[in-house]
């Protein structure tokens, strides 16, 4: 049997009995991998402001207003990047907006800088009102409601390759690998009997932080299971 673990690597040392099933480099690298924290608002809109929010995207589900607010010489005081979520849900069906979209609220997901810990709303209504060409008036007046959540573990900003001098390449370091000693009859691994299983831990910090790198890792540890499973 294989255990895989597919979490951020804050979260797989919180898992009893992974870390001491991992060699002494995969301790390291779970240990020296690190993320940056921000806070994330979703903010839901009357109807009447998607028709400017899709203009000012363009098409497009985000948009960097720090790196715009760079270019422009403008501070986009707290506010990183901004996410059209009707945009979003119209790629996931596909292109077809002929549902109940025009019924319900628009809604856009607003991330703050590293290492900010809320955004205010006026630095939002500033930056939606920069780029929908309306004034911040208008863009508080049609907020219907705010759901705020703080990322202690958002961007990988120290992913493994930052951690290990010389990571193996032959095969390439994509996953940790360990095993979970037989002997060990009170030691599951997240609540799964694990004795004498091969424990896989993959994730994104072991390759790069986008939706490649999970990818890459994800198929990496596919392959050792594979691999595992031949062997016996």
């Amino acid at each position: 049997d294989c255990v895989v673990v597919c979490v951020p690597a804050p979260d797989a040392l919180a898992i009893e009995g992974l870390e001491e099933s991992l060699s002494e480099e995969g301790r390291i690298v779970l240990r020296g991998v690190r993320y940056d924290s921000r806070a994330v608002e979703a903010h839901f809109f009357r109807t009447d402001m998607r028709r400017p929010l899709a203009e000012a995207f363009g098409g497009a589900t985000e948009r960097n207003v720090e790196e715009e607010g760079k270019k422009q010489e403008e501070i986009r005081e707290g506010v990183h990047l901004i996410s059209f979520q009707d945009a979003k849900r119209l790629v996931a069906d596909g292109g077809d907006d002929s549902g109940s979209e025009e019924k319900r609220p628009c809604a856009v997901v607003v991330h703050g800088v590293a290492g900010s810990k809320e955004i205010s709303e006026g630095a939002v209504d500033r930056a939606l009102a920069t780029i929908t060409k309306r004034s911040e008036g208008e863009i508080s007046a049609s907020r219907l409601h705010v759901k705020r959540i703080f990322w202690s573990v958002s961007q990988m900003i120290m992913p493994m390759e930052a951690v290990v001098a010389d990571p193996p390449t032959n095969p390439r370091m994509q996953v940790l690998e360990g095993t979970v000693a037989t002997d060990r009859s009170d030691a599951p691994i997240g609540g799964v009997e694990a004795r004498g299983s091969n424990l896989i831990v993959a994730g994104d910090f072991m390759t790069q932080s986008s939706f490649l790198g999970c990818v890459a890792s994800a198929d990496a540890a596919a392959r050792r299971v594979v691999a595992s499973a031949r062997a016996r």
